[in-house]
């Protein structure tokens, strides 16, 4: 870096020890501060953070974050280079590999009807005939051939690599029941945008689990509900 306007700019030649260093930049969103006895009092009084005694590093679960974000107005996107950059690693707090927190209902929204669209196509290539029952059910997707056999998808799409994805303890308890689960991932996906900044979901790499077993890999908890005696 090499910025003699910067304060913080260190001149190797005046013989001072040099350091690593590197520009960052902070987003505040429109909707910020958020208060809990505004308009956002349901979703901030029922977070976990709201209720803590003490600390100052929280684990959020992915929903409420998802909520928060948006309730917040999302994180501004310039078109910069750098900035989308920062706005990526910003909504992928769950690091390259894994699903990550999409911070705009749009974008989630377009990397879910992806995933799901390109899932029923598969899955009808086989011979089943798919419904998709994800706003009734715990799981996505409920096929069904001609022999009668029945399999719950659980779909989960992504950006990242997909080396690990969140799964609520609805979808693991489903999974774990009888019958054969399988585990739908659609990684890689690429984000553009149209004309007017509206995103758009293309490509993705799949990766089915078939059956899902939900021993056979790591469960990590990121959040407990805690009801005292």
């Amino acid at each position: 870096m090499s910025d003699p306007e910067n304060p913080y700019w260190l001149n190797p030649e005046s013989g001072a020890e040099v350091e690593d260093r590197v520009l960052c930049r902070y987003v505040v969103p429109d909707g910020l501060p958020l208060w809990l006895d505004g308009p956002q009092h349901s979703l901030l009084s029922r977070l976990s953070v709201a209720s803590s005694r003490g600390g100052t590093v929280f684990n959020i679960p992915s929903a409420d974050w998802n909520d928060l974000v948006e309730a917040a107005g999302g994180w501004k996107d310039d078109g910069q280079e750098d900035g989308g950059g920062i706005e990526r690693g910003l909504r992928r707090l769950g690091g390259s590999g894994g699903q990550g927190f999409q911070s705009s209902a749009k974008l989630r929204r377009v990397i879910e009807l992806r995933s799901m669209n390109l899932a029923t196509r598969d899955y009808e290539a086989e011979g089943f005939e798919v419904d998709d029952v994800s706003a009734r059910e715990s799981y996505d997707l409920k096929c069904t051939n001609d022999a009668g056999e029945v399999v719950r998808v659980e779909v989960k799409g992504t950006t990242s690599k997909g080396t690990r994805v969140f799964v609520t303890r609805g979808e693991v308890n489903r999974a774990k029941e009888d019958g054969r689960t399988d585990l739908y991932i659609l990684h890689s996906i690429k984000i553009t945008r149209d004309e007017v900044g509206e995103p758009i979901a293309s490509g993705g790499v799949r990766r089915v689990i078939s059956p899902w077993d939900v021993q056979d890999g790591v469960l990590t908890p990121i959040a407990f509900e805690y009801e005292p005696n």
